[in-house]
């Protein structure tokens, strides 16, 4: 029995010094302490790399860690430690300061152990350096809140600094609104990279007249927005001499630019106690100054235009607006990418008004959630979206999913779940099939109460969407905190993608995110080839936008789901020769070696990606600009046969970036032509069926980058 003991302990012990060896080199701090004897009893050597102290010194003195929390941390700190009593967990995140004087995140969990009386009597812990991702976090947090051209914070920050006033107290606040007259002549007359130039000048002679007192905001393209208390402030002095600012010239190099601006003023809490209020009313106010010619300001009144009578008969009218079958759903196609097929839609709705005609979601919906009529809205959104794709289902289209938006207010109504759960019991349709969307504001709005809700319709099955993802104060932490299964990526950053390398990276890491954490990517807005290409290029999932198609009644949404795959509806060429030459667009990038013959030999030039092919040609892309008129050869393999195809590039486009799309006219024999016709039946069927299953030269990483770095490789040689 003694020679077991002995064993016993022998093998433990050899255990206990490998994993200590395992855990000492482990770059965080492991610790172990007695609470009924206020000692140490452990600590790993990680411990010296996060506070930058030899692991011995927290022996000498238990209290020793408390030290080093930052100033403005300790309080709060020190109150969670509470928790641990009562035997719960304690996970939190707060500064420390080395003795050196650097700043250290930190991620700090506690586990506390009990006896058999629930006493605390151990603790045991994990602490580790979280520095670098809380500086990337900021960085990303800098990118999507704060305009590029003046560095000026954006509407989104605008909308947090609001909330703050408002929480704050209800002093009394200027809120003015400020349009450069004239700006897009600029931008079309001198270009892109004169008008930022104006902006940022405009910018600073703003910014130079309401000095410290006035918080600045650039709202989008030619429109700045301040807020200034008015305490012991002559506004109109300042108007005026805002206006007298820009009888100057705005001097870019050569060119001297004349530019008026046109301002409307609204004050809180007088003109409103929302921000949604406020900046409806200075906006008609700055709607009036441009209407009297410009180069003036217009304090808002109620009396201003008929808009008031309008929001009120709006207000009055949604009342009735569902028994007097008013509302109606329209339907976005998503389509899957490469392929362009149709897997579902997005479900918007829209009210006919008898007086005001089509009134968009954007005026109306603010509207039920301040008269709680919201509940009875999405109520009849999702009985009519779950009753269409049921019908959708039973004619045999197949639909995978089909999203709609729930409003943060939904969030806050207890019987939201079960109204959704009977909806779903009487159509009898599937959980599976419906998308949730919800908004980073909605999130805000009530973060406890949204996670709830949102994992209970998680657990019934229901598929989750973040809509406008970007633009939101903390996106990145959403992600791990919420059940996300989809991101859309907010049109912000779709709309200047050609234009904006610095949104292309933002959408690129976006999507690289999303799809390592398993989420599907959808870009919104999509309005140009050139959008399409460049998110197509860079993995994105799906894609809307009105490139394919504006939101349609159910019955063209229906001919849509029978064609499965949609073109651009704005590249009819394209178009016209896909359908003639029966073109197959492949699922994947194709790589291939493209070479230019000579009399001694054939010159290998690069590998470029194919996107389709036809009996008649192909598509490629490329970061090399290319002689057209050229005689080429391409090499690849496709469903497992090395082939060679010789032609012309007939035409030539820029997509952005230094990425080039081409379009090569075969010249083959008639034998040739035979066995390709006959190679792409089979592709064609397998592209179909069972894209997995084609054998070829694929590339399942970013296209994108991976030209990047041909055209890289190709420098150095």
């Amino acid at each position: 029995m003694g020679k077991d003991n002995d064993a016993f302990y022998q093998s433990a012990n050899g255990w206990y010094k490998e994993l200590s060896k395992i855990v000492n080199h482990l770059r965080v701090g492991i610790w172990s302490y007695d609470v009924i004897e206020k000692k140490v009893l452990y600590v790993s050597k990680g411990i010296e790399y996060i506070y930058g102290v030899n692991k011995e010194v927290f022996f000498n003195n238990s209290d020793l860690w408390k030290k080093f929390i930052h100033h403005d941390d300790q309080s709060v700190v020190e109150d969670r430690q509470a928790k641990l009593w009562s035997g719960e967990n304690l996970l939190h995140e707060y500064r420390i300061v080395r003795p050196n004087g650097d700043i250290v995140w930190v991620v700090d969990e506690t586990i506390p152990i009990l006896n058999e009386h629930n006493e605390l009597v151990q603790l045991v812990g994990i602490i580790q350096d979280n520095t670098r991702q809380k500086l990337i976090q900021k960085k990303l947090q800098e990118t999507v809140n704060y305009d590029e051209v003046t560095g000026a914070p954006n509407r989104k920050e605008l909308q947090k600094y609001f909330a703050h006033i408002i929480q704050k107290n209800k002093q009394k606040t200027l809120v003015l609104n400020i349009d450069l007259d004239g700006f897009k002549r600029i931008n079309n007359s001198l270009g892109h990279m004169i008008g930022d130039e104006v902006l940022r000048v405009a910018a600073q002679r703003i910014q130079h007249v309401t000095g410290k007192n006035g918080v600045f905001f650039r709202l989008e393209s030619d429109e700045f927005l301040v807020v200034l208390t008015t305490k012991n402030l002559s506004y109109e002095k300042l108007l005026q001499q805002i206006i007298q600012e820009f009888e100057r010239p705005i001097t870019i190099g050569t060119e001297e630019i004349f530019l008026t601006v046109s301002m409307g003023i609204c004050f809180y809490p007088k003109d409103g106690e929302t921000f949604d209020t406020i900046m409806y009313h200075v906006n008609a106010a700055l709607r009036q100054a441009k209407s009297y010619g410009k180069n003036n300001y217009q304090i808002y009144t109620p009396e201003m235009n008929d808009e008031s009578y309008r929001l009120l008969s709006i207000e009055k009218d949604l009342h009735y607006a569902i028994e007097k079958n008013e509302l109606f759903m329209v339907y976005q196609p998503r389509l899957a990418l490469p392929m362009n097929r149709i897997v579902g839609a997005e479900a918007l709705i829209r009210w006919r008004h008898p007086k005001w005609g089509i009134v968009s979601p954007a005026e109306f919906i603010s509207i039920a959630e301040q008269g709680n009529m919201i509940d009875d809205i999405s109520t009849f959104v999702f009985r009519s979206v779950c009753t269409q794709l049921k019908r959708w289902q039973q004619d045999g289209y197949d639909v995978k999913t089909i999203s709609l938006n729930l409003s943060a207010k939904n969030f806050l109504n207890e019987g939201l779940t079960e109204t959704i759960g009977k909806i779903i019991e009487d159509t009898g349709v599937s959980p599976q099939f419906i998308e949730i969307e919800i908004t980073e504001s909605s999130i805000l709005s009530a973060e406890t109460v949204v996670k709830r809700e949102l994992e209970k319709l998680k657990e019934m099955g229901f598929r989750i969407a973040l809509d406008d993802f970007g633009t939101g104060y903390s996106s990145i932490s959403y992600l791990r905190r919420y059940p996300i299964d989809t991101l859309k990526i907010d049109r912000t950053f779709i709309r200047d993608l050609e234009k904006n390398e610095r949104d292309l990276t933002i959408v690129k890491n976006i999507i690289n995110l999303a799809q390592d954490l398993g989420m599907t990517v959808v870009a919104e807005g999509i309005e140009t080839v050139k959008q399409y290409d460049l998110i197509r290029l860079n993995g994105c999932n799906e894609v809307q936008g009105y490139l394919f198609s504006k939101p349609v009644m159910d019955l063209k949404m229906t001919n849509f789901l029978e064609e499965k795959v949609m073109l651009s509806t704005k590249n009819e060429k394209d178009i016209t020769d896909e359908r003639k030459h029966k073109r197959v667009i492949l699922h994947l990038p194709l790589k291939a070696i493209l070479r230019k013959p000579s009399l001694q030999k054939s010159e290998e030039i690069a590998e470029v990606l194919v996107e389709n092919i036809s009996v008649k040609g192909l598509k490629f892309i490329s970061p090399l600009h290319l002689e057209t008129d050229v005689l080429y050869t391409l090499e690849t393999n496709l469903c497992g046969k090395t082939i060679t195809l010789s032609g012309t590039i007939v035409w030539s486009e820029n997509v952005g970036f230094d990425i080039y799309k081409y379009g090569v006219q075969f010249q083959l024999s008639e034998k040739d032509q035979k066995l390709l016709n006959s190679l792409l039946k089979t592709l064609k069927h397998l592209v179909t069926q069972s894209p997995k299953s084609v054998e070829g030269w694929f590339i399942d990483t970013n296209a994108f980058s991976f030209l990047k770095r041909q055209y890289k490789n190709k420098n150095k040689q």
